[in-house]
């Protein structure tokens, strides 16, 4: 597992729905968490008992940039690949597509696995439509 499929896509699943300023918050948090738990492995240290410079710096460094309290040069922000506000998180839209496809599969209509889908997630029908096409390949990403 790459570090970024367990990271980054536990993060995006968590935050898909909040601000700029939340989801930075909430990078900073996995960031320093992640750093703290790197300070306590063993290998991480020199046979000195210092620190080694590689993983832990750059969690550091990253820790630095996002904390708005730091007075550093450079700073680092988070903005969204795309326009306008998610009506489904990423989290939600996988589990409509496996529901919906398992739907179909078991012999449901479409239009009536549509419409539960969207009971149960409270979304509008043609909110689901898109779902789903977008995960067919069927509607490019703006």
């Amino acid at each position: 597992m790459r570090i970024d499929d367990y990271f980054l896509g536990a993060f995006e699943a968590e935050t898909d729905m909040m601000s700029a300023l939340d989801a930075r918050r909430e990078l900073l948090k996995l960031v320093r968490d992640e750093r703290e738990r790197a300070q306590r492995i063993r290998p991480f240290f020199h046979e000195n008992n210092e620190l080694a410079a590689d993983f832990v710096s750059v969690l550091l460094t990253i820790e630095r940039l996002l904390d708005t309290n730091n007075d550093s040069f450079w700073k680092l922000e988070l903005k969204q690949r795309r326009r306008g506000k998610r009506t489904v998180g990423a989290a939600a839209s996988d589990h409509i597509c496996t529901e919906y496809w398992s739907f179909v599969l078991a012999g449901t209509p479409k239009k009536a696995a549509i419409g539960k889908l969207a009971k149960d997630f409270g979304v509008t029908d043609t909110a689901i439509r898109e779902v789903i096409r977008r995960a067919s390949g069927k509607k490019p990403k703006r």
